[in-house]
């Protein structure tokens, strides 16, 4: 998920508040984690000329409004810019299912048609 969110530049499936499904990020009073009400270090836009990424900058995100929250953090959520991002492949993920699929189909028609003759050949022998 780190991967998908720093590639994509978002945070979360739908936005940045989604993370308070997770057990360690949701934001009720009985949630001990240091990590309460806060995202992954992911979500963070990151800071041009800092060498070292400052994982602590989703601390508290979640109690901030959008704007707020999008000025240290990638407050759009990952459904639609995996979609703008498929949208703009469409040729090459087409490609790739054709290639995958294609041997797939050529291994069921070519089992088939030795099952055939496997059972023309005992049904003549009988």
């Amino acid at each position: 998920m780190d991967y998908i969110q720093k590639e994509f530049k978002c945070c979360g499936w739908n936005n940045y508040t989604d993370w308070s499904w997770n057990l360690y990020f949701n934001c009720t009073h009985t949630n001990p984690s240091h990590e309460r009400c806060s995202v992954p270090y992911s979500c963070c836009t990151p800071v041009p000329g800092e060498a070292v990424i400052n994982t602590m900058c989703g601390f508290g995100v979640q109690t901030q409004n959008y704007l707020e929250a999008d000025k240290s953090i990638y407050p759009v959520g990952c459904s639609d810019r995996a979609v703008t991002w498929v949208e703009s492949h469409l040729l090459m993920v087409g490609a790739l299912a054709l290639g995958l699929a294609l041997p797939q189909i050529a291994g069921i028609v070519l089992s088939q048609i030795l099952i055939s003759q496997i059972q023309d050949e005992i049904t003549s022998v009988l």
